[in-house]
């Protein structure tokens, strides 16, 4: 690779001498959907360019729709290591193959530089975080990410989030409705209880902290269905999860759907028929916020301002601002989990009836019912 001084890379992209452009960013879902809005504003900015993405295998589909991206390739970094080998001697044998001309990374890691620096790509940005000159004010990842492309010239003219499902995916949700009768023309609230760990079964973890109690779900679903007159539906992961909705199923005194079989892309569709969304904080939550379905955010231990519901849509995030919290679940002995258990389903279902009442009036303006 040649030596990556921003102001040339800026250059060459200004003069069109650079076309083939490619984004790097292996995390989790909300990660990738956190770099969307530095895509589009990287697009708006050198419209000329061809754009593909590697993102982790369980994030990829993420951007399965999105209109600027022409390819996706998969870095696997949770499998076996014999696996994770050949995966990754795939991938680089895969970009040596489509010229690539510049690779930009938005999380800066030794073992993406070793991969990248095997592909023959010219020009690798960030080569070193000081590149990027961060500003000491906290701000948010999407914030962070648009930051990061400052030094090649790129204005953050997109703010927005972004994840795009197809016919196949809305054909799939009507198939999921038609499985329950009660959720037919119905306004319904999704209740999304797990998080990555718990699919992962990473139980010691310290984004464990994040959940909230599932007795505090099972009682929010009864205050939806009965106060606010809204069907219920469960949505998770894995079998860790399944367990978990099948529990609330039970313990609910009224027919309850479970989404548990959807794909990303296919809760992304279903996530946009709902009137409501609940969770911690989560990938699905993200999808919310990108898709501007209304949401409730629930933080204890996570930074709100850091990774908190991002975009124009409608939100609250409902954090408590303890002495202790954020703490990221980290070098801290809290054996209570205050931060989230001290959120109690009242306080969920009051900013619940705030959201609704404030969306309900919104729409009367905007279409005054004829006298």
């Amino acid at each position: 690779m040649k030596p990556s001084n921003p102001h040339k890379i800026q250059t060459l992209l200004q003069e069109k001498k650079i076309h083939n452009v490619l984004f790097f960013r292996a995390g989790r879902v909300g990660d990738v959907l956190f770099t969307t809005p530095a895509i589009r504003s990287f697009h708006n900015q050198y419209p000329h360019t061809h754009l593909s993405y590697v993102a982790s295998t369980y994030s990829q589909n993420v951007l399965q729709y999105h209109p600027l991206i022409e390819n996706i390739y998969a870095y696997d970094q949770k499998g076996f290591y014999l696996t994770r080998f050949l995966s990754q001697k795939k991938l680089i044998q895969q970009l040596k193959k489509q010229n690539f001309e510049l690779a930009i990374l938005f999380s800066h890691k030794k073992k993406y530089l070793h991969l990248l620096h095997k592909t023959n790509i010219p020009y690798l940005f960030p080569q070193q975080e000081s590149d990027i000159p961060i500003p000491k004010t906290p701000f948010h990842i999407v914030e962070h990410t648009l930051w990061r492309l400052q030094p090649l010239g790129v204005a953050p003219t997109s703010q927005e989030m972004e994840i795009h499902f197809a016919e196949k995916e809305k054909k799939r949700i009507q198939d999921f409705f038609h499985q329950y009768p009660f959720l037919q023309n119905q306004p319904f609230a999704l209740l999304h209880p797990g998080c990555f760990q718990i699919q992962n079964h990473l139980l010691s973890t310290p984004s464990m902290r994040r959940l909230w109690p599932i007795e505090y779900f099972a009682q929010t679903a009864l205050d939806f269905h009965q106060k606010l007159g809204l069907e219920i539906v469960f949505s998770g992961f894995g079998k860790k999860e399944q367990r978990i909705l099948n529990y609330l199923k039970k313990k609910l005194p009224f027919p309850t759907a479970l989404a548990t079989s959807l794909n990303i892309v296919e809760l992304a569709a279903l996530i946009d028929q709902a009137s409501l969304f609940l969770s911690v904080d989560t990938g699905p939550m993200h999808i919310a916020a990108a898709r501007k379905t209304p949401l409730i955010a629930l933080f204890g231990p996570s930074p709100p301002h850091l990774t908190g519901p991002w975009g124009s849509g409608p939100k609250k995030v409902i954090f408590l601002q303890l002495p202790c919290s954020p703490c990221r679940g980290k070098d801290i002995a809290c054996y209570n989990n205050v931060c989230m258990k001290n959120i109690t389903p009242d306080i969920v279902l009051q900013e619940a009836k705030k959201m609704l009442q404030s969306l309900e009036n919104e729409k009367q303006h905007i279409h005054p019912p004829h006298t």
